[in-house]
């Protein structure tokens, strides 16, 4: 097992994701997008995120899994995860993750949030951590399909929502 930390900056979408998940279009902005590598599984251990709203509406981030594949293609930004180990050589997470979206088909995301985190007017700060028997940490289970059952986060719309900028750092352990 290899832990890795993935640091989103910070990040304004360019659309809001729908509260109910769905087929994303081609246009939809994502915080964190990170996929399992082919074959490979990994486990969410931690979520970071930041960010602020407005006193009438506050900022609604929702944490989605994928299940459908998104279509091989660039991401708008790539981010690398870093491992937490220390070797001569370091391991390199074998999934993709990165920022905003595919360059042609997005992923169809589950139906509801694996979690919901709100953000206030002051600048909020959400933090979630797995136990440390990690008896209630998310599985991403890896298939010989690339870019399957992945991990999506993104600013959900919710009533009278804009979009706002916010950033992330989300720890996962890959088996």
């Amino acid at each position: 097992m290899i832990i890795y930390n993935f640091n989103f900056p910070i990040y304004t979408a360019t659309t809001l994701t729908p509260v109910a998940g769905g087929l994303q279009g081609a246009t939809q902005g994502a915080l964190g997008i990170i996929f399992p590598g082919t074959n490979r599984s990994f486990v969410l251990l931690e979520i970071d995120v930041e960010g602020s709203g407005s006193s009438s509406a506050p900022v609604t981030i929702g944490v989605f899994r994928t299940i459908t594949s998104a279509a091989a293609g660039a991401l708008t930004t790539v981010i690398t995860g870093q491992p937490t180990v220390s070797l001569g050589t370091n391991p390199s997470f074998s999934g993709s993750a990165g920022q905003g979206n595919f360059a042609t088909t997005q992923a169809t995301l589950a139906g509801a949030a694996l979690f919901n985190l709100s953000a206030n007017a002051n600048g909020q700060r959400y933090f979630w951590r797995a136990n440390p028997n990690i008896n209630n940490a998310v599985d991403f289970p890896g298939t010989a399909t690339a870019l399957l059952n992945g991990l999506f986060i993104a600013q959900v719309v919710a009533a009278g929502t804009a979009a706002a900028a916010l950033q992330a750092r989300i720890q996962i352990a890959e088996f």
